[in-house]
């Protein structure tokens, strides 16, 4: 009798104990059955989520234009809270510029047809810094700052209208929805109903020109503002030469040219026609104005 009664009360202790203790037997073990899918994300769900590598291309490319319009208001508002200490709004605008230019990831084997436009105004950004690094005076960082702080608006509109309005919808469409014939919610990025799959050169390099008429009197002295000049005018060069439209762009291509020539013999004290720098910077003011007035002739007469 004993022994029966001693069986039923090890029957009825075991049923009563909770039911995690045997749903978590194992689960040290490799995670068991009961361990936690690291893979595993609540808001996606595989019925309706289209196959497609994790790192895709446009998946990186997105997040870095996102994060990099963050990164730099961000900082922006940092230099903000230093203001009146121009070394520290100075280092504070380059870090920022720095964060947004490390953050960025080759999109995998595939080469990108060209470098974002984002990515390529952070790094002349950044190179405009370092040729106007002479003494660190407090002249030079404020006259510097200034330029950064204007150069930040610059990047975060070219950023806002070039690569997200096309170069981004256009990866995001060729990647996640090759076919056309698919429809949301497999396919739920707009499609790409114009031919924006190349870059606008040519109107990123009036942006470019027109940021140098427009900071060129808050240079500080003849030399910075021959030295923006210099950059300036190389830069627009190159961004024209990349465009599929090149051959529009022939006579401003080789007049930039030319005048990045004259500018950069003179600050290298080689043989030129200009007497002195004042005399040069007015030279290069106008044309200047007159290459921007070609372009924009071009760029919004080439569609009509």
């Amino acid at each position: 009798m004993k022994t029966k009664n001693i069986w039923l009360m090890l029957i009825l202790t075991f049923l009563s104990m909770p039911i995690i203790t045997w749903a978590g037997i194992g689960t040290d073990v490799g995670g068991g059955g009961g361990g936690v899918d690291e893979e595993y994300h609540p808001h996606r769900h595989p019925s309706d989520t289209p196959k497609i590598p994790a790192d895709a291309p446009w998946e990186g490319l997105t997040t870095w234009c996102y994060s990099t319009e963050a990164t730099l208001r961000d900082y922006k508002s940092y230099a903000r809270m230093v203001s009146g200490n121009y070394a520290r709004v100075r280092e504070t605008l380059v870090t920022g510029l720095q964060i947004a230019r490390d953050n960025y990831q080759r999109p995998g084997p595939e080469p990108m047809p060209f470098e974002l436009l984002t990515l390529r105004s952070i790094h002349r950004a950044l190179e405009l810094n370092d040729v106007l690094f002479e003494n660190g005076g407090e002249f030079e960082n404020q006259v510097v700052s200034n330029l950064l702080s204007h150069f930040y608006n610059f990047i975060i509109d070219v950023n806002l209208n070039f690569d997200r309005t096309y170069t981004i919808p256009y990866f995001q469409h060729h990647h996640l929805c090759p076919d056309p014939s698919r429809h949301a919610p497999n396919c739920p990025y707009r499609p790409v109903s114009e031919d924006n799959f190349y870059a606008e050169f040519g109107k990123y390099a009036l942006k470019l020109l027109s940021l140098a008429l427009d900071r060129m009197e808050a240079m500080g002295s003849d030399k910075n503002e021959l030295i923006l000049f210099e950059a300036i005018t190389g830069w627009a060069q190159v961004d024209l030469a990349n465009s599929i439209f090149r051959r529009y762009y022939d006579c401003q291509r080789a007049s930039l040219w030319d005048l990045n020539q004259i500018i950069h013999n003179f600050l290298n004290e080689r043989k030129s026609y200009f007497p002195d720098s004042r005399m040069l910077i007015l030279h290069t003011r106008q044309r200047v104005k007159e290459i921007k007035e070609s372009l924009v002739n071009i760029e919004y007469g080439r569609r009509r």
